[in-house]
């Protein structure tokens, strides 16, 4: 295991360990630290997709833990990406540097979901608890209107003027009764609704969730810019959280680009030189003589063979 650990930063860089530990501590370090640091990002998208998958949707284990794995995938090979090139261009440093903000934008609002999630089920189900409330408030608002006027109309204060219970109070009457079944129904409902957000652990809750929508991303994300919204210092919260997520993005980047070259990288450089010189040489004594005629070819033999011929005495 402690081989696993000490070889893992040069398999994400894909260095060498066994020839970079014949060289100084410097160039050792170096690559230990730009593979750490490409691997941070990866860890933490794995843990934020496996808790969102896992506690905001409620998937299966397997499924968040596959859900993660997938992430935790993408994120390293665009890190490796980072830490293996030779040189960073400035335009590959904007793409990037815009992925990275992307990226960090999604992981923060996850990882916010995450942090508010008593608070954004608190809002969705005080939300759908005014709804029924008010709905209710209604009703009986109604039934009152409407027992007003049936008293109006068998004093004679109202409608037709007639005293007593006549057409005209019993189709009042019946409006009312009607008005009554609504409100007590709509109490119920209340009732029922209270009792079952109660219980979290009990297959109607399951149900009602999923009514409410309190297992959906957008849904959860619209509660909690309106809990953002009613305190704006929270916003603070919100914003730290997507600035730290940036530079974790981008942590690699900014490594890559003003870490100076180790011994092991301006040794590698000049191995690359002394390669392409070679190859530029070989490429341009192949040209010699691939312009040369037959007749040269032949006279340039002989003159090979003589000059070996002499070495040779």
């Amino acid at each position: 295991m402690t081989n696993f650990f000490t070889t893992l930063p040069y398999r994400i860089t894909g260095d060498s360990y066994a020839k970079l530990s014949t060289y100084d501590t410097n160039s050792r370090k170096k690559i230990v630290q730009l593979g750490y640091i490409a691997l941070l990002p990866s860890i933490i998208w794995f843990i934020v997709i496996f808790l969102t998958c896992y506690k905001i949707s409620h998937a299966s284990f397997w499924v968040s833990l596959m859900a993660a794995a997938v992430g935790f995938g993408i994120i390293l090979i665009l890190e490796r990406v980072i830490v293996m090139a030779k040189i960073v261009s400035g335009w590959g440093a904007f793409v990037r540097g815009s992925l990275a903000f992307l990226c960090a934008f999604m992981g923060s609002s996850m990882i916010d979901l995450l942090s508010y999630q008593e608070d954004i089920d608190y809002k969705i189900k005080s939300d759908m608890i005014s709804r029924l409330e008010a709905n209710l408030k209604n009703k009986e608002d109604a039934v009152n209107d409407k027992s007003a006027e049936l008293h109006g109309e068998m004093f004679g204060k109202r409608g037709t003027g007639l005293r007593g219970y006549a057409n005209a109070s019993k189709s009042i009457d019946n409006q009312r009764n009607d008005l009554i079944k609504q409100r007590d129904k709509a109490s119920v409902e209340l009732d029922s609704v209270r009792r079952m957000l109660a219980e979290p652990s009990s297959t109607a809750y399951t149900s009602m969730a999923n009514i409410l929508g309190m297992n959906t991303i957008v849904y959860r994300h619209e509660k909690l810019f309106e809990i953002l919204n009613s305190n704006k210092i929270e916003y603070l919260y919100y914003v730290s959280m997507l600035l730290i997520g940036f530079l974790i993005e981008i942590l690699p980047l900014i490594a890559k680009k003003n870490m100076k070259p180790s011994q092991y990288e301006l040794d590698e450089e000049a191995n690359e030189l002394v390669r392409a010189n070679t190859r530029k040489m070989i490429l341009n004594k192949s040209n010699h003589y691939a312009g040369m005629s037959a007749t040269q070819l032949m006279a340039n033999d002989v003159l090979n063979y003589r000059e070996r011929f002499s070495i040779i005495n």
